[in-house]
């Protein structure tokens, strides 16, 4: 059994002459809950793109699930992609899809039938998810209560990390 789901060992990430990141290590067990902040230009989103294998540091280990993905092949590195959840700030998604079309997407990529990919309706604490669900991502953003709705794209099974 895996006992750490995410494990980053001091990774840097430099551009130029510029550091981006600067020997982090941290990891995220089973059950754990990791936050990223910071101020802007800390590092943030290159370390969001090294642990999804956007982008792979200069040094340092990134392993998901006990494996190595900053050795891996473009090839398996797409099929480890398919199993970590980003979830996007508002700026990132598609006001043109409603929230549901902007969690149905990344499934439609993958090639999953429509029916199938169908997003399922759960009600979380005040139930506002279902309406949340048919709007534009733009009228939801800020609203924590919408934020801690759950509404899923598949009946698959999760991945093994939700960033």
């Amino acid at each position: 059994m895996v006992t750490t789901l995410l494990q980053v060992e001091h990774a840097s990430r430099h551009f130029g002459g510029q550091t981006a990141l600067d020997d982090v290590s941290f990891q995220v067990r089973p059950g754990e809950i990791l936050g990223i902040i910071g101020r802007s230009g800390a590092g943030k989103s290159t370390l969001l793109r090294c642990l999804n294998g956007l982008e792979r540091p200069d040094s340092g280990r990134i392993l998901i699930e006990d494996r190595d993905i900053t050795t891996l092949p473009e090839r398996e590195l797409v099929q480890v992609r398919r199993r970590i959840g980003l979830v996007f700030q508002h700026f990132n998604l598609l006001n043109a899809r409603t929230v549901a079309g902007n969690i149905e997407l990344p499934l439609q990529i993958a090639g999953m039938p429509r029916d199938k990919r169908r997003a399922r309706r759960r009600i979380a604490g005040t139930g506002r998810i279902d309406r949340a669900c048919e709007q534009a991502p733009q009228p939801v953003i800020g609203r924590p209560e919408t934020a801690r709705g759950h509404c899923p794209g598949t009946g698959g099974p999760p991945g093994p990390a939700a960033v």
